[in-house]
């Protein structure tokens, strides 16, 4: 009996390392697309506003 508990606790504790991982890479995903989506339309908008500047004042 105290050996099918122990071995029940061990399957649990699996478990939620596996769901840990999970969570820990959804959780990067998440911050990497959030970083690009923040990231890519700032340097589109300083590369315009670079090109603007030396095509007229240039």
């Amino acid at each position: 009996m105290n050996q099918t508990i122990q071995e029940t606790m061990a399957q649990v504790a699996d478990q939620m390392d596996q769901q840990l991982q999970t969570t820990k890479k959804r959780l990067s995903w998440y911050e990497i697309k959030n970083y690009l989506l923040a990231v890519i339309p700032t340097g589109i908008l300083t590369g315009l506003i670079f090109w603007l500047l030396t095509k007229y004042f240039g």
